[in-house]
């Protein structure tokens, strides 16, 4: 499988939104609504995810898709995991921390991974044997240890940490 292939597309997909995103963090919020999970969803959300899908699709025809808005849309493997707008409550609240995310998945191995942020339309990639890069560029890690590390943690109603909080202790002792 040719990793490096899914750049130039997957790019181009993910880029093809900004417009949309732009015109709707401009326009007035979408009103409030929530999946059964308690996560806000926008029409953006949706408008987006069935963009994406379609572009994302034709890429293999016995890929599968699991859209986080809609669930599976088509059943395969390796299989891209699509968000849509992964920070729908900063969307809707207007703060401008929010971006596209997907990956390309083989059971529990990583194979592709793709961040889009419309907002400063910047593109980020990663693939398995080939690095990540940003912008075309190669981005290049500086050894350090890990009690210089910076974590970022999102405690929200919903997701992991809500299900078991019991790892957020074990992430803060990690450190």
């Amino acid at each position: 499988m040719d990793l490096k292939a899914l750049v130039a597309p997957v790019e181009a997909a993910m880029r093809a939104t900004r417009q949309k995103v732009l015109d709707a963090y401009r326009s007035q919020a979408d009103p409030e609504r929530f999946k059964k999970d308690g996560s806000p969803v926008t029409d953006l959300d949706l408008e987006l995810e069935r963009d994406l899908a379609a572009a994302l699709l034709p890429l293999e025809p016995s890929w599968g898709l699991f859209g986080e808005e809609s669930g599976t849309l088509r059943a395969g493997t390796p299989t891209w995991h699509l968000d849509p707008v992964d920070g729908t409550a900063n969307f809707s609240r207007r703060i401008g921390v929010f971006g596209c995310q997907l990956a390309l998945v083989d059971g529990d191995t990583p194979l592709f991974a793709a961040v889009y942020e419309p907002l400063l339309d910047e593109f980020t990639w990663a693939a398995q044997g080939l690095g990540t890069w940003h912008e075309g560029r190669r981005v290049h890690m500086p050894e350090r240890p890990s009690k210089h590390a910076v974590i970022c943690v999102d405690i929200s109603s919903s997701g992991l940490f809500a299900e078991r909080p019991e790892l957020l202790m074990t992430c803060l002792l990690y450190t």
